[in-house]
């Protein structure tokens, strides 16, 4: 009996000293050191496993979160078989050297690095990988990295330095269907740079310096469904373009040189959601911009400094006699103090946000109280003249309560009136001054020329005096 239970007690400490180990040796091999962040940059020169304290990367059964640890290098990285999304953003990353190994991974999450170098068989053996972000990096050309990765979905290279794009980089890629490539230095797309990507759904092109853009850019890109092209320096349309994208639904272009906007801008595409948000230049929308546009539901027209005048016409089709029937309309902070009853049909919108335009609350303005306006208070539609009602809620006020003055009332009459007799009168001057400059009374001959048939006098000297007399050898008559 008692030596039952030496042996227990034996066997209890020995369980106990086991423990201990473990811990204070898990303890002291990590060499991150809060207080030193030179001590916390990790370069891995042997094979190492995420899983050791020596990275502290956050693990649970299919994914691993190792951002933000000073991992400098992938050389000899050797990931769980059963790790299916692997985050290594904010680390110090410059080049990925050699294959990576996992054959399971499915997302990869590069961005927020140094990445300016990647082997063209780095990602060989990510042959189940679906989301691939390498954003955030200093990546200015890639070969055939993405090669092998046949189940790609997703692909981010936005804020690179990528200064041209090769249609070989994405020919393999037969899955993807979002594209982000922001925030590069791309001015210019070859025709075909695309075509490849049979299957592409979203695509990213802000901030990319783009002014132009390949009539048949689009024709593979049979899905195409939003296209972001904002904050680019495009001063036409691309209409050829984007008519070729057939199945495009949301258009972005937003932030670009416009200075008007105009049919046939937008003809035949099939968009039904259009933003033009914060143009630089844009002044004017003429009559029928928007004709053509049978798809249209959603229009966001906002933060245009310099966007006066839209025409009452600008959403009427002369095909159909009528106003593209839209059901959300965003108009907030342009430079436009009035809008015509009839440039949309109002009663056929859902939403409308007509804020922070300088609105002008005369009697020209009245039929606007019929608009279902936004409840929340930063949405709300504000009068900005006459001075006496500025920041009134337009939603607030009674019909009564836009009036005008006599000539206002009668603007167009007035000035119609006055611009008539202007004409008239500088008419009457002009053809007086004709008459008076070509009158024959003008350039009647002398009367003495006429009668005695000489026009010049001839003067002698006679002592003190000076005798006058006709000069024979004058002008004849």
């Amino acid at each position: 009996m008692w030596r039952l239970r030496l042996e227990s007690v034996v066997l209890m400490v020995s369980v106990l000293l086991s423990v201990y180990v473990k811990e204070f040796t898990a303890e002291n091999s990590t060499i991150e050191n809060p207080s030193n962040p030179e001590a916390k940059k990790t370069v891995l020169n042997e094979k190492y496993d995420l899983q050791s304290p020596d990275f502290s990367c956050e693990t649970d059964a299919f994914k691993m979160d190792c951002s933000s640890l000073n991992i400098a290098s992938l050389d000899h990285v050797v990931l769980p078989l059963q790790i299916r999304s692997l985050k290594l953003s904010h680390n110090k990353l410059e080049s990925i050297n050699k294959p990576i190994t996992a054959e399971n991974l499915e997302i990869l999450d590069l961005s927020m690095n140094s990445l300016s170098s990647i082997s063209v068989n780095a990602f060989e053996n990510l042959t189940s990988l679906q989301e691939l972000d390498l954003s955030h990096n200093r990546l200015w050309s890639l070969d055939t990295q993405l090669t092998k990765l046949k189940n790609l979905t997703r692909l981010d290279l936005s804020f690179n330095e990528i200064g041209s794009l090769d249609s070989t980089w994405f020919d393999h890629l037969i899955k993807l269907n979002r594209l982000v490539l922001n925030n590069n230095k791309v001015s210019a797309l070859e025709p075909d740079v695309f075509s490849g990507l049979t299957n592409l759904e979203e695509l990213h092109l802000s901030h990319c310096a783009l002014y132009e853009l390949p009539d048949e850019i689009f024709r593979s890109n049979f899905k195409l469904k939003s296209l972001f092209l904002d904050n680019n320096s495009f001063r036409e349309v691309p209409t050829q373009a984007l008519a070729v994208a057939s199945k495009l639904s949301f258009l972005d272009l937003g932030a670009n040189d416009f200075e008007s906007l105009k049919f046939p801008d937008f003809e035949g595409l099939s968009v039904a959601k259009l933003r033009l948000d914060k143009m630089r230049k844009l002044k004017t929308i003429g009559p029928h911009t928007f004709q053509g546009m049978d798809n249209l539901t959603h229009f966001y027209c906002s933060q245009n400094t310099y966007l006066r005048f839209v025409s009452s016409k600008a959403f009427y089709d002369n095909r159909s006699d009528q106003n593209i029937p839209l059901k959300g309309f965003t108009f907030r902070h342009n430079a436009v103090n009035g809008l015509a009853r009839e440039v949309i049909d109002w009663k056929s919108l859902e939403t409308v946000d007509l804020a922070g335009n300088p609105w002008s609350c005369d009697c020209h303005l009245g039929w606007i109280i019929m608009v279902k306006f936004e409840k929340k208070k930063e949405d709300q539609a504000k009068c900005f003249f006459p001075p006496y009602m500025k920041d009134r809620v337009i939603s607030q006020m009674s019909p009564d309560e836009f009036r005008c003055s006599f000539l206002m009332q009668h603007e167009f009459t007035v000035v119609g009136t006055l611009m008539l007799i202007i004409t008239i009168s500088m008419t009457v001057v002009v053809l007086l001054y004709l008459l008076i400059k070509i009158s024959p009374c003008l350039k009647c001959k002398n009367p003495f020329r006429r009668s005695y048939g000489y026009s010049k006098v001839k003067v002698t000297k006679n002592g003190r005096n000076f005798d006058l007399e006709w000069d024979p050898t004058g002008d004849p008559n």
